[in-house]
């Protein structure tokens, strides 16, 4: 088995969260996030869109700060 690994970069919360639901839903995992130049609690976020199949993306996961958003997704590959 071998790992795959993807880092994108987000302008702001609302487009990170419209991938990171695709991303999941394909099977990929957030290894590690960073964001500069503002405040988001991106964990929180992912964590409840995993938990709540994207609806946590919606409720609550939103925050109109500035910044860009660095996510690592890592996928296990057969």
């Amino acid at each position: 088995m071998r790992q795959e690994i993807k880092v994108r970069e987000y302008k702001n919360p609302k487009d990170y969260q419209k991938d990171a639901q695709k991303m999941l839903k394909d099977g990929w995992q957030i290894q590690d996030q960073d964001q500069r130049e503002g405040h988001t609690n991106i964990g929180r976020t992912a964590t409840k869109a995993l938990l709540t199949g994207g609806i946590g993306l919606l409720i609550g996961g939103r925050d109109k700060s500035k910044g860009k958003i660095m996510v690592t997704y890592l996928r296990e590959k057969k």
